[in-house]
């Protein structure tokens, strides 16, 4: 199940970077 659940992570650690982007073009 870990090991299933560690792409999600890495998948989570992708789209990070693009919800701080959104925040980033909200205050625009």
């Amino acid at each position: 199940a870990k090991k299933e659940e560690a792409p999600k992570a890495e998948a989570k650690k992708e789209e990070a970077p693009k919800a701080e982007a959104k925040k980033e073009e909200a205050k625009k």
